[in-house]
C-alpha cells in the first residue's frame, strides 16, 4: 500500500502543469525556445494590435483568426519543445514515439517523467507495479460504484427548508407557530451544516485513467528488463 501511495505521489509530480512548466523553463536558449518566443510575442502582439487597425466585425473575426493561428503553431511549437527538452534527459529518447503519439494533454512526456522517477526508487519491482495495479482498479472500481458516497443534495434540502422555515416565521406568527418554525428552522440550518461539513470532508476522488495507463506502460517496460534485473532502473 505504501508503494501505492508513493507512486501516486510520483505521478501528481508529473502533472500537466509541472510538465508544461518544465517545458516553458527548460533549455530556453535552443531552437525550440526561440519558437516559442516568437508564437507568443506573435500572438500578443497581434490581440494587442487588432483592436487598433479594425473596427466592427472585423475586430473579432481577426481576433479568432489570430487564436486559431497562434493555437495550431503553438501546438506544434510545444511538441517541438517537448521532444527537445524531455529527450535531452537521460534515458527519455525510449519514448520518442510515445511522446509524438501520446503529445495530446502531455501524457507522453508525462510518463517519460513518471517513468524517469519510477526509475529513483530500485525497490519499486515489476511485483509492486503489479500490487499498485491492482489497488487502483479498486479504487477505479469504487469510484464507478461511487463511493465514498457524499452527496451535496441533502445539505442544499437542509439549507432552503432552513431558509422557508425562518422567512415564514412572520407569516404564522398570527396563527401561533411562529416559535416552532424558528427553532424548527434553525434546527434544520444545524442540520444543513452537518451535512455540509460531511461533504467537505469528502473530496472527489482524483481520475485515476491516465495513472492506469502509465502504470501498464511501465509494467510492461519493467518486464523487458533482463530476467537478473528485477527493478526499473537499467
Amino acid at each position: 500500500m505504501r508503494d501505492w501511495l508513493l507512486i501516486q505521489q510520483i505521478y501528481d509530480e508529473c502533472s500537466r502543469a509541472r510538465t508544461l512548466g518544465l517545458l516553458l523553463t527548460q533549455h530556453v536558449v535552443s531552437f525550440s525556445g526561440l519558437a516559442l518566443l516568437i508564437c507568443v510575442l506573435f500572438g500578443l502582439s497581434a490581440l494587442a494590435v487588432a483592436p487598433l487597425v479594425t473596427e466592427g466585425w472585423w475586430t473579432p473575426a481577426v481576433v479568432v483568426a489570430v487564436v486559431l493561428l497562434s493555437g495550431l503553431l503553438g501546438g506544434l511549437v510545444l511538441e517541438d519543445r517537448a521532444m527537445a527538452v524531455i529527450q535531452a534527459r537521460e534515458g527519455s529518447h525510449r519514448h520518442n514515439a510515445l511522446m509524438r503519439r501520446y503529445r495530446r494533454g502531455m501524457l507522453g512526456p508525462r510518463y517519460a517523467l513518471f517513468r524517469e522517477r519510477l526509475q529513483e526508487h530500485p525497490h519499486l519491482t515489476t511485483a509492486t507495479l503489479e500490487s499498485a495495479l491492482t489497488c487502483c482498479d479498486a479504487e477505479r472500481e469504487m469510484r464507478r460504484r461511487g463511493y465514498p458516497a457524499a452527496s451535496t443534495g441533502p445539505a442544499v434540502l437542509a439549507l432552503l427548508a432552513a431558509f422557508g422555515l425562518l422567512a415564514a416565521v412572520p407569516f404564522v406568527a398570527e396563527h401561533g407557530f411562529a416559535a416552532l418554525a424558528q427553532w424548527s428552522g434553525l434546527a434544520l440550518a444545524a442540520i444543513a451544516s452537518l451535512l455540509l461539513a460531511w461533504r467537505a470532508a469528502q473530496p472527489a476522488l482524483s481520475d485515476r485513467e491516465e495513472l492506469r495507463c502509465m502504470l501498464v506502460w511501465a509494467l510492461e517496460d519493467a518486464r523487458t528488463e533482463t530476467p537478473d534485473q528485477d527493478h526499473l532502473t537499467r
